[in-house]
């Protein structure tokens, strides 16, 4: 199955062009949905901008996808962002490019070179993971084979592991989906049987 690719945190970098200030910023995007929001808050988060042009794509086989040029004459602002996107191959993406006027026309070569080049300088610094489908277990383990299941969990790759100490400890963390047999089958065979992971939820990280 070919690799999907995520931002792995947002990120964002200035561009200048005959004084024109463009913000680019690209972040994770769970969903069509959450797009008209991140772009209230974009705006909320820079004051007395002129344009807030965006594309993103989402789900795995990147079927939904969108851009807008948010004012600027069309075709010279959300294509070029959503071309120079489409070619990174990201997926659950949001790119928006922030304008600030800087008090001299760009004319429409300008405007698709200083969107396109904004795109391009936060995707190249931009730092991606592989997509992962998890599913989250908990079981509660002695003390004394602590030691060998924070090696297995470690072997597996699970991720957001939290610990609870009391009279014994209990374990919650995500397993990735294509370990979750493995895990579970070294799981009993440290415990000897005693230990039985439950699995619930599926999700991604």
């Amino acid at each position: 199955m070919e690799k999907i690719k995520i931002p792995a945190k947002k990120h964002t970098i200035e561009y200048e062009m005959k004084k024109s200030r463009f913000i680019a910023t690209v972040e994770p995007l769970t969903g069509q949905e959450e797009v008209k929001k991140r772009i209230r808050e974009i705006r909320d988060s820079y004051p007395g901008c002129r344009h807030v042009v965006y594309a993103f794509f989402t789900g795995d086989d990147r079927a939904m996808s969108g851009l807008s040029d948010d004012g600027e004459p069309h075709g010279t602002a959300g294509r070029p962002v959503y071309e120079v996107l489409k070619g990174s191959g990201l997926t659950d993406v949001l790119l928006t490019v922030t304008r600030y006027f800087g008090g001299t026309k760009l004319g429409t070569g300008g405007l698709v070179s200083a969107y396109g080049q904004s795109a391009k300088n936060v995707l190249e610094a931009l730092p991606v993971k592989e997509k992962i489908y998890t599913i989250k277990t908990v079981f509660t383990l002695d003390y004394s084979l602590f030691d060998g299941v924070k090696k297995i969990l470690a072997d597996v790759g699970a991720l957001n592991v939290e610990e609870e100490f009391s009279t014994g400890i209990t374990i919650r963390t995500q397993i990735p989906m294509d370990e979750k047999d493995l895990f579970a089958e070294k799981i009993r065979d440290i415990s000897r049987g005693e230990i039985s992971p439950g699995f619930f939820e599926e999700g991604s990280c």
